[in-house]
């Protein structure tokens, strides 16, 4: 908003706000959108501390308001404690107990997360909202089936509400992946893709849930469609690396792979991707750093431990090389290059033969 339109605005608040006690609350509003936090708590708090004044009902909006602010801010212990103060108020219990659920889910909190919402949803039965958030509680709780007939509830009630369809579709996606059924999941996703502002993540599952199914080609392009979109989408940036990798088109391999190492913060899988590329381009001196890293981060892999013994091999460290190959092996007897480990120690016990 330019600076002319919005000192208008606020003259229109302000004025408003000086003849009804509403306006006030959209006043704060108004500031919040501006970024102004610290004037829409002065204007709150005034509302709040006007006990004489101000009608019951506004007062507790604005409370609700404060809490929010606070909690927005890092204050969590104030924002908990004034949001309880609102929970006993039958002008706004349902939407503090809405509010005091949120905080809580956000803390991990969830049988407590749950018991709000559930109160908020009985509160006002009418409402998607509560029933959207029991949705998540039920979702963060592991309990998918639950969180599908929660979400079903909230958009019965809200059926234009987009967000709620994202969410419901994301919870039939797992139920499809935990049932086993893949190509559902991808329908389900495929359809977040196509409502979701940003469908990055939703084209990086596609792209996940094609390899397993075996469908190289349907997960290059579902990762290329995401990287279009989001060039920083680490996770898609990573498997695509992966897929060039394997159909040796390793400067392209190697390019993703340097963007997943920068973007996932070198997590694991992308530091062990890079040093295998490496090792694919004939710089195994290269990789052998990148590879310990992801070793030393989950030494429970095998593929990594295989890698970094190929590695290890290739600059002429035997000895090493066995070990990691023995330790690939004794993580997992099938893991993917199980048999190619196996092969580099007969070999190595030939040559010692």
């Amino acid at each position: 908003m330019r600076a002319g339109r919005a000192a208008e605005a606020e003259r229109h608040f302000v004025a408003a706000a000086q003849e009804d006690d509403t306006w006030r609350v959209r006043l704060a509003d108004y500031y919040v959108g501006m970024g102004r936090r610290t004037d829409a708590l002065k204007v709150l708090s005034g509302l709040v501390s006007e006990t004489d004044s101000v009608d019951r009902r506004i007062r507790a909006v604005a409370q609700l308001r404060i809490a929010w602010l606070r909690h927005a801010s890092g204050d969590r212990r104030g924002a908990h404690e004034t949001v309880a103060t609102a929970l006993n108020d039958p002008a706004v219990a349902a939407n503090a107990h809405l509010l005091k659920s949120r905080f809580l889910l956000e803390a991990g909190n969830l049988d407590e997360a749950f018991t709000h919402a559930r109160e908020a949803a009985r509160l006002q039965p009418a409402a998607a909202e509560p029933r959207f958030v029991l949705g998540q509680v039920h979702v963060a709780r592991g309990e998918l089936a639950d969180a599908e007939k929660e979400l079903e509830r909230a958009r019965a009630r809200a059926p234009e509400a987009g967000r709620i369809e994202l969410e419901l579709a994301q919870v039939r996606a797992e139920l499809h992946i935990v049932a086993g059924d893949l190509d559902a999941a991808i329908a389900e996703y495929e359809r977040i893709a196509r409502i979701e502002e940003k469908p990055a993540a939703a084209l990086t599952a596609i792209g996940m849930l094609k390899a397993q199914l075996g469908d190289q080609a349907g997960a290059r392009a579902a990762y290329v469609r995401a990287l279009q979109l989001d060039p920083a989408a680490g996770i898609a940036a990573n498997n695509l690396a992966w897929i060039y990798a394997q159909q040796g088109l390793l400067n392209d391999a190697l390019r993703l792979a340097s963007v997943a190492q920068g973007v996932l913060a070198n997590a694991a899988p992308a530091l062990d991707t890079s040093g295998w590329v490496h090792y694919l381009k004939g710089a195994a001196h290269l990789a052998i750093d990148p590879l310990e890293r992801a070793v030393q981060a989950e030494p429970n892999e095998a593929l990594y431990r295989y890698h970094l013994g190929a590695a290890l091999l290739k600059t002429g460290q035997r000895q090493r090389a066995e070990r990691e190959f023995r330790t690939a092996l004794e993580l997992s007897s099938d893991f993917e290059g199980a048999a190619e480990a196996r092969q580099m120690l007969a070999k190595l016990h030939a040559v010692v033969d």
